[in-house]
Formats: C-alpha cells, sequence, structure tokens
C-alpha cells in the first residue's frame, strides 16, 4: 500500500546545487562534527566500535581506501573518505590526511581554487597537508578578477611538504603561480594549446615558442627541482631549455622525448640567410644532453 506524504514531509532537493568536491566538503563540515566519540551507542561500546577508535588501525583503513583511485568522485574510495569525514572529529583527522595528500586528483583541479573554499583562517592548516597538486598558468591583465584571486590566495598561504607538482598552460597563459616555503623536486608541465577533442597533436607553427616564457620562470619559483618531464606534445627552442637545464644546480633528469625544439634564431638566420650568427656548439649540445641520458 503506498503512503501519501504531505509537502512538508517530502525530501527537498535541490537541483541546482552542485556536490562539493571531497575537500570542499571536509572542509564546509569541519565545524559541525561531534567530538572523537561512537555515532551510536556512545554509553555501551561494542568491539568493533572500539577498534575504529583507535587512531593507527583507523588510519591504515582509510590508507587503504585512498589507494582506489582518484578519478571519477562517486566511483573512488575519495567518496568512502569523505563520508567517513563527517562521523567525528577523530574519523575526520584521519580522512583529510588522505584527501589532503594530494586533493587535485586526475580532474586537475587546481591549488588555489581547491583552497578558495576554504575559510581564510583555516587555508593554511589544509596547506599544511598537501604534497603534491596541479598548477595553472594564467595571464595577468590589470583589474583580471582571476590574478587578484591567484596573488590573495597564494601569498599568504605556505605549503612544507609540497613535493610534485603538474603545471598546465593554456593558451596565451604565460605566468607561473609563485608559491612560497615549498620543497617541490618534481615537476610536470602539460601544454594544453595543442589539445583537440580527439587527442593531443603536434604543435603546427615550427616558430611556437609560447613555452619559453614559461619555463623561464620555473627557476626563480621551483629551485630545487631534480625531475622534470614535459607531457604531450610541447614546442620549445632549444636555447631556451638549455638555459632552463642550466639555472636548476639540483636538476638530476630531464624527460623531453615529446619536445619539439623550434629555435627563432635559427629561424631567422636560415630566413636573411645570414652566415655571421653561429650555430650551437658541440660543447653546448652535450651539456644539455647530459640530463636526458
Amino acid at each position: 500500500m503506498s503512503v501519501i506524504m504531505s509537502p512538508a514531509q517530502r525530501p527537498q532537493h535541490n537541483f541546482r546545487t552542485r556536490r562539493p568536491s571531497p575537500v570542499y566538503a571536509t572542509a564546509m563540515t569541519e565545524n559541525m562534527l561531534r567530538p572523537s566519540t561512537p555515532p551510536i551507542h556512545e554509553g555501551h561500546l561494542t568491539a568493533a566500535q572500539s577498534t575504529l577508535q583507535i587512531p593507527e588501525l583507523l588510519g591504515m583503513i582509510f590508507a587503504n581506501l585512498a589507494l582506489d583511485g582518484d578519478g571519477y568522485f562517486d566511483a573512488t574510495g575519495r567518496q568512502t573518505l569523505l563520508s567517513s569525514a563527517q562521523v567525528n572529529k577523530l574519523w575526520f583527522q584521519e580522512a583529510i590526511r588522505h584527501l589532503w595528500t594530494n586533493p587535485c586528483g586526475r580532474l586537475a583541479r587546481p591549488i588555489p581554487r581547491l583552497l578558495g573554499g576554504v575559510a581564510p583562517e583555516r587555508r593554511a592548516v589544509y596547506a599544511s597537508r598537501i604534497c603534491g597538486g596541479s598548477l595553472y598558468a594564467y595571464k595577468r591583465k590589470f583589474g583580471d578578477r582571476e590574478s587578484m584571486f591567484m596573488d590573495e590566495i597564494l601569498d599568504t598561504i605556505e605549503f612544507p611538504k609540497l613535493r610534485k607538482i603538474t603545471l598546465y598552460v593554456q593558451r596565451c597563459e604565460d605566468i607561473v603561480p609563485r608559491i612560497k616555503n615549498h620543497h617541490v623536486d618534481r615537476l610536470l608541465i602539460i601544454d594544453l594549446k595543442h589539445r583537440t577533442r580527439y587527442g593531443y597533436r603536434e604543435p603546427a607553427s615550427p616558430v611556437d615558442t609560447t613555452l619559453d616564457a614559461i619555463i623561464e620562470q620555473i627557476p626563480d619559483i621551483f629551485p630545487d627541482l631534480e625531475y622534470v618531464e614535459f607531457g604531450y606534445y610541447t614546442r620549445i627552442s632549444r636555447r631556451a631549455l638549455m638555459r632552463f637545464c642550466q639555472r636548476l644546480p639540483h636538476l638530476k633528469k630531464l624527460n623531453s622525448s615529446l619536445v619539439s625544439f623550434a629555435d627563432p634564431y635559427q629561424v631567422r638566420k636560415l630566413a636573411s640567410n645570414d652566415e655571421d650568427e653561429d650555430e650551437e656548439t658541440d660543447d653546448e649540445e652535450v651539456n644539455w644532453r647530459a640530463f636526458t641520458s
């Protein structure tokens, strides 16, 4: 027999509200959580409830949940971690350790945008847990809201555990976000300008060197880099890449297998048939290839 509910008894749904990401939700629910007590039967703990109040065991369980990928939110262990973070204070503290270790996930949400959803007084707490994440280069404009947002977030926050960054570069963007107090030693640069609906294609222009301005800034922002990789198809001038390697004293490995070199100096020399300009020496070639061997 069907039950007729009054309008007040019917569940209310707001389909305009987007589901928050795991890191947004944990930040929003922190102040609503109860102390570190079991959610039910507070006076009579079962053996299972007592076990789940031991931080070491709880941390091992959550660590296995965190291994369940970081792709689409509904289909992975991050959904379970988010639900667990809303049980009580203890579960919250253990869950956010894994949710914020690499909060960007495969969806490549940029770190400043994630921290923008956190109360300003709590941003430093979450930033101190981040070990890896994503950044997007941007183009500064006078009065641009995106630039002001980046500066406001990053100028007041430090990232003491940050070690790995994926930097995405889109069309006409030539400024790398500056982050403070980090120990980044691994960098993956992905040029999105050549992305199509069918994947990535090699740059069409032989003199496309827009990434030169990006890699010129990187040694100043990430001076401790040891491993650098260029993902997908990227075009950089050979001389800019050589200067890039020379300015990174700790560089051990450079993966440039997908880089197509375009040197505007060489292009101009061929166009003008100028015989006076010197070509790069064999020593310079050896120095550059030492990092790619």
